[in-house]
């Protein structure tokens, strides 16, 4: 075999050589995609878990708080000091999560009744109000001029809900 034919066996075969790496690039190419789409389809199958997650959570916040209102007091019996405190200590409605607070202006105290009813049933969140109301009363005894403020919101808060709660039965 001449030099010639030596170089062209040479040159054939590193073409060989080159096909087999751009073959072998675009299997990796095409792997990469097939891993990026099943990536994707991960991500989006873990963000279904977690809002079914979530779902469910805010689904037994709403049984057990439907349970816990229906073994306490009702809103239309007599709530003494003691039942309230007591009431506060077992409530699972938390309003500050909400944003809730005495302190905040009307618009901000209704926005954030409005997002914890989505989670709670109404009728245990007029009774937080209803069990703060006596609680906030107790305080006014003592003619702190802040709980006379606290309270007229919380009675303000608690009319408004009253009335919606009316409103969303005879619907």
């Amino acid at each position: 075999m001449d030099l010639y034919s030596r170089m062209q066996e040479s040159l054939l075969s590193v073409n060989r050589i080159q096909e087999h790496f751009i073959n072998v690039e675009e299997n990796i190419q095409q792997s990469l995609i097939k891993v990026k789409q099943s990536q994707d389809e991960l991500n989006a199958v873990q963000c279904q878990i977690k809002s079914n997650m979530m779902e469910f959570y805010h689904q037994q916040v709403k049984d057990s708080n439907q349970s816990t209102l229906s073994s306490s007091i009702k809103n239309t019996e007599p709530m003494s000091v003691k039942d309230a405190i007591n009431f506060l200590r077992k409530s699972k409605v938390h309003l500050s999560d909400y944003g809730y607070y005495l302190c905040g202006s009307f618009e901000v105290r209704h926005e954030a009744l409005k997002k914890a009813i989505n989670v709670y049933p109404i009728e245990q969140i007029i009774q937080k109000l209803r069990a703060l109301i006596i609680v906030w009363t107790q305080n006014t005894v003592d003619k702190i001029k802040s709980a006379e403020d606290y309270l007229n919101y919380l009675r303000t808060d608690f009319h408004i809900l009253q009335e919606e709660s009316l409103k969303s039965k005879h619907t």
